[in-house]
């Protein structure tokens, strides 16, 4: 687990979204109402259908609070 980045989402749900290695095309994701008692880790395989992708390396996540700020 390289380089976690946690938010809280919505309904006080915190996530954790880290780097699984250099050569995966995807996240290992995580989530926590407390901070103290988490979800079983998942892979989550971002960009396996992207040929010309190599990896993901210190990814950085946020939070919309409205869809229509877009």
């Amino acid at each position: 687990m390289s380089y976690p980045c946690r938010v809280k989402g919505p309904q006080v749900t915190f996530h954790l979204v880290w780097t699984v290695s250099w050569q995966e095309k995807g996240n290992g994701h995580a989530s926590s109402e407390d901070l103290i008692h988490w979800s079983k880790q998942k892979y989550i395989p971002v960009s396996e259908h992207e040929s010309k992708d190599q990896n993901y390396w210190s990814q950085h996540c946020f939070v919309i609070k409205d869809r229509r700020d877009f």
